[in-house]
């Protein structure tokens, strides 16, 4: 089963009924047990990053999503989903990630480069993404394929091997973060058409 965590702000169902139309078998999550026997987990975009570290907190679901990347059970995080596998994100102020992919998150910096000003914060609406390399979530699915992307900021992966594809939106900023089984996908694969459900089947197939 797929546990797709019940985050504040309604990703959840989004990428419920994307997974249904792919016939896995998964249901939302809000509660210890749910993600204890999950077969793979999902974190979903939230509303805020400080808001989704809050839920997970209040929520006691924090170690066993600690203990499912420990046991190498499948984790996909989406949009700020991805930024909570990180160690820190930064924007208004600092906040702890889960530490589960060795990086930080920061705001899209366009002011530095001077050629990009007239791209529009925040990144929202289809972008093409290029693969970095071959990976488990990208099999079947050519390079520089369309997908949407919602957010003001983007992740860093310290080690740019974990670095699994690449879109630009006035800089290059990574676009799919992986390690070992934890994934991560900035854009929203339940908002990409065929491309995004392709993403959300090679999950589930793994």
């Amino acid at each position: 089963m797929i546990a797709i965590l019940d985050v504040p702000g309604g990703g959840a169902q989004a990428l419920l009924r994307a997974f249904q139309r792919l016939d896995a078998d998964v249901q939302a999550a809000s509660a210890i047990v749910d993600v204890k026997h999950a077969a793979k987990i999902v974190i979903p975009d939230s509303d805020s990053f400080p808001g989704l570290i809050r839920w997970l907190r209040d929520s006691h679901l924090v170690g066993p999503i600690l203990l499912a990347a420990e046991q190498g059970r499948p984790i996909l995080g989406v949009g700020r989903g991805l930024h909570l596998l990180f160690d820190v994100y930064h924007d208004a102020g600092q906040h702890t990630g889960l530490g589960l992919i060795p990086g930080k998150v920061i705001p899209l910096d366009l002011g530095r480069h001077p050629a990009a000003q007239h791209f529009l914060i925040p990144h929202r609406g289809p972008n093409q993404v290029r693969w970095a390399g071959d990976g488990p979530l990208t099999s079947g699915l050519p390079s520089g394929e369309f997908f949407f992307f919602d957010h003001a900021a983007h992740a860093e992966p310290l080690d740019a091997a974990q670095v699994g594809a690449t879109c630009n939106h006035g800089i290059d900023f990574c676009a799919l973060a992986w390690r070992e089984r934890v994934f991560g996908v900035q854009f929203l694969p339940e908002k990409s058409e065929a491309a995004g459900l392709k993403i959300l089947g090679n999950f589930a197939g793994l």
